[in-house]
């Protein structure tokens, strides 16, 4: 019998059963990352949130990311009508002036966890207030072999507002 340095066809043929055996293992682990559950989680909360047909709120907002300082917050997001009214850092009291798109409404939210669990990231964790349905915390690793591309948003301080 010869050995595997002889035999060069032996040889390519392990090296591709690896191969193939490699990429089947990776693209398993992938479809780990949200299922169906998760994504009808995702919607019972949004049609509890739907159902209650808040429209003007201020929640604070802290995002966890490997990004700039301007970009973690803590961020105090007030929404009149559906729509981003003021956005006012907690720690100074300041207006947010610049990245705007980077503190949405709670539909927002919800818009963000669905492109998650669709296929932008390979794991997301979400967990949804009991009573609203609002997202309390979610968490996405969107390349899970990565480093620093993990994004955690947490909600607190939720508060209806009376309507103008």
């Amino acid at each position: 019998m010869r050995s595997p340095s002889r035999c060069p066809q032996r040889r390519a043929g392990l090296f591709g059963m690896f191969f193939v055996a490699t990429a089947f293992i990776a693209a398993a682990s992938a479809c780990d990352a949200a299922g169906p559950d998760d994504l009808d989680e995702l919607q019972e909360a949004r049609a509890l949130w739907v159902s209650l047909g808040i429209t003007d709120y201020a929640y604070v907002l802290q995002r966890g990311c490997f990004c700039t300082l301007e970009s973690i917050g803590p961020v105090r997001i007030t929404v009149r009508a559906g729509v981003v009214e003021s956005l006012v850092y907690v720690a100074s009291g300041g207006p947010v002036i610049q990245g705007g798109e980077l503190w949405p409404t709670v539909d927002g939210l919800f818009d963000v966890v669905e492109r998650a669990i669709d296929g932008e990231a390979d794991k997301v964790t979400a967990v949804f207030d009991a009573s609203r349905g609002y997202p309390l915390t979610v968490d996405i690793d969107y390349i899970e072999q990565a480093i620093d591309d993990e994004l955690t948003l947490t909600v607190s301080s939720f508060t209806p507002l009376v309507a103008p």
